[in-house]
């Protein structure tokens, strides 16, 4: 996968491609991927300029619990 994510709609799959993520070295990289997978599948038919700005919204007022569950989503 040459992406950092992708959402599969029909299959309910979301995956993220942690090596891609985590040669960044940046955890925060890997929340923002998470969080912008999980709104493309929230909202399929949103295209990718409103997901960035909405995930942007969303990763900014999350709390450390939370960040914690979207992390804990990496199977």
């Amino acid at each position: 996968m040459r992406a950092y994510g992708d959402t599969d709609t029909e299959k309910r799959l979301i995956r993220i491609n942690v090596k891609k993520s985590k040669k960044s070295g940046n955890r925060g990289e890997v929340l923002n991927t998470i969080i912008h997978e999980t709104e493309h599948a929230k909202h399929p038919r949103l295209g990718e300029r409103q997901t960035y700005k909405r995930t942007a919204r969303l990763e900014k007022r999350l709390s450390r619990r939370k960040k914690q569950k979207y992390y804990n989503l990496i199977k």
